[in-house]
Formats: C-alpha cells, sequence, structure tokens
C-alpha cells in the first residue's frame, strides 16, 4: 500500500519528467499548446499521469 507522501511524490516527479521530455502532441482535444501548466493538467487526468509515469520508466530503463 502506498502512503499519501508516496503518491505526491509520484505525482511531481511524472509532472517534472514530463516537463522535461514532452516536445509535442496529438489527438488531444482543442490541441492546446505544449506548456508546463497544461502537461500539468494532462497528467492531472487519472490514469494519464500514472501511465505516463510507466512507460517512460519502463521505456528508460528496460
Amino acid at each position: 500500500m502506498m502512503r499519501p507522501s508516496d503518491d505526491l511524490f509520484q505525482d511531481l516527479l511524472s509532472k517534472e519528467l514530463a516537463a522535461h521530455h514532452v516536445v509535442f502532441w496529438t489527438g488531444i482535444e482543442d490541441d492546446p499548446d505544449v506548456t508546463p501548466e497544461n502537461i500539468n493538467a494532462l497528467l492531472s487526468l487519472y490514469p494519464i499521469g500514472e501511465q505516463f509515469l510507466q512507460k517512460l520508466t519502463l521505456h528508460k530503463f528496460c
């Protein structure tokens, strides 16, 4: 079972990694600009943030 502090750490980590790795996107409604604020808003939606972190860590470390 994850502690609340683990959830917060995972949330902040995924948003910070995304801000450094996401340079473009497709398939997002209204095609917003790629900005740190829009990345954070997108990753705040469940389960997008969790899936991003899982896929990024699998891609980078496996």
